[in-house]
This record gives C-alpha cells, sequence and structure tokens, in this order.
C-alpha cells in the first residue's frame, strides 16, 4: 500500500486515501464474496469497523485535495473528522492511532476554526484553506537553520539575523526563480495546499469570504454527521456520539483529552 523507499509516503499516502475513500459507502453485499464461504461472517463484522476508517480517509482526502469548495464545507469536514477521530480513540485508545498522530489532526482542525474565527473578529475578507497548510512554514524553519552551516539551533538575537538573511535570500529568489531548486519531497501539492493548486472560483466572494461562516453551525453539522457514520451499521451506541451529554458529564474531556487525560507530548502548546 505504501513505497517502503519514500520516508514520509506523501504521493502513496494521498493516493491510499483517495482510494479508501471510493469504498467508504460500500457495504458487504457490494464486495461480491463467494457464497457461503465460511469466512463470510467475520468479513461482514469487519467491513463495518472498516467503513469507519474509510470514512476517516474520505475526510482526511477531501482536506487534502478539495478545491473549489466554500470555506463552510471545509470546516464542516474538519469537524466531521475530529469527531470521528474523538470516537474511536475514546473506544479504542492508541491500538487505533499513535498519540501524537491524534494530536496533530486535532491541532489542525482547531487551527482552521481559529484561523476563520480570527478573520471573522479582524473583518479579514477572504481566507484561504492552503493559507494553514502550505509549506511556506516549514521552508522558511528549514532556512533559518540551515542558513549558517553546522549550526542549526539558535537563540532568539540569532533567529532575528536568520530572519532577515532568509528575506533576502526570498527577494533574491524572487526576481531569479530560476535559481532555486526545491526539496525533493515538498515539490508537489499532494500533502501541503499550494496557492497553484487552488482552481475555485475565487472570484465567488461567497466560497472565500469568512464572514459568511457560521462556525457553530459548522462545527454541529460535522459532529452530526461524524455520529451518523459511527452508529449507521451499530458499532457504536447513540450514548457514545452524545457529544453535548459527554461534555456535560465529562468536563475534563475534550478533542485534546478524549478520555479526560491529555493526547500527545506537550500538554502546555495547547
Amino acid at each position: 500500500m505504501f513505497d517502503p523507499d519514500d520516508e514520509q509516503n506523501v504521493s502513496a499516502m494521498t493516493t491510499c486515501f483517495s482510494n479508501l475513500a471510493k469504498v467508504a459507502d460500500k457495504n458487504f453485499e457490494d464486495y461480491h464474496f463467494t457464497d457461503n464461504d465460511p469466512a463470510n461472517s467475520e468479513r461482514f463484522e469487519l467491513i463495518f469497523e472498516m467503513k469507519i476508517i474509510f470514512a476517516i480517509s474520505k475526510c482526511m482526502h477531501y482536506y487534502l485535495t478539495s478545491s473549489g469548495v466554500s470555506i463552510s464545507e471545509h470546516l464542516i469536514n474538519l469537524s466531521m473528522l475530529s469527531h470521528l477521530l474523538f470516537v474511536v480513540y475514546r473506544a479504542s485508545g492508541s491500538a487505533f492511532m499513535c498519540n501524537q498522530n491524534y494530536h496533530n489532526i486535532q491541532s489542525v482542525v482547531k487551527a482552521a476554526f481559529k484561523s476563520v474565527a480570527t478573520c471573522i473578529v479582524e473583518g479579514i475578507d477572504e481566507y484561504f484553506v492552503y493559507q494553514d497548510c502550505d509549506d511556506k512554514t516549514e521552508n522558511l524553519f528549514r532556512d533559518v537553520r540551515s542558513i549558517l552551516s553546522g549550526a542549526a539551533n539558535f537563540d532568539v538575537y540569532e533567529l532575528e539575523q536568520r530572519l532577515q538573511s532568509a528575506t533576502i535570500m526570498g527577494i533574491i529568489y524572487e526576481k531569479y526563480p530560476h535559481l532555486k531548486t526545491t526539496s525533493r519531497r515538498l515539490n508537489g501539492s499532494l500533502d501541503h495546499w499550494n496557492p497553484k493548486s487552488w482552481i475555485g472560483l475565487t472570484e465567488d466572494v461567497d466560497l472565500v469570504d469568512p464572514r459568511k461562516v457560521d462556525l457553530k453551525d459548522c462545527w454541529k453539522l460535522g459532529s452530526q454527521k461524524a455520529a451518523a457514520i459511527l452508529t449507521r451499521d451499530r458499532i457504536f451506541t447513540a450514548e457514545e456520539v452524545d457529544f453535548a451529554t459527554i461534555a456535560a458529564n465529562e468536563p475534563n474531556t475534550t478533542m485534546y483529552k478524549p478520555r479526560g487525560n491529555f493526547v500527545g507530548s506537550r500538554p502546555d502548546l495547547v
């Protein structure tokens, strides 16, 4: 499924999400297994569980590749992803997903909602989802660590100097783009949004205007979609997806703390 020679599995990962997303809504009878096969009963139960994995993959693929959709549609999808992960992690813990991956994905969701909320408060009239997930920050971090060979670490004073140098480098590369060679792992758009990938109708201001977004509605709709997926095959009960009751009865439980304890390595960064 993944390419063992690619340490980051960037293209393979997105292709995998794409393929899993295609079967997210398939039922047992859609697979055309041989009738009376003794393995069918086990397959029947397994497919119900796998459909949740497929739904999570579909959310990830939508987030990574969907252009030309509104901010609200992206936020609803991210809310759905967040709630799917929350419920499954509550049930299975790190046997389902390693702690840091769970934390990182929840942070992506939080960042998108926070960015749109900031735009609304500040009166910013245009927001693109790739602004929260492009390569600019990664590239800048790479530059400031590699400007001085053999000295990847630095203090605040040195950071100021290196940022000045990185800015000058950026000006030069903007003027002479042929001088800049891209990283082998960051030269595509499969794992990070890139402005050149955007094919949405940017002249349709409703698609990119954060002031048109109702954050509460997006979060609620995403949670409802997640609950429907989790309960449709009776893998989870209605009580397990009653997010309002969980929040009321378990005040220490959050998306970062699905079992009441922080998931990840740095609770101080939440």
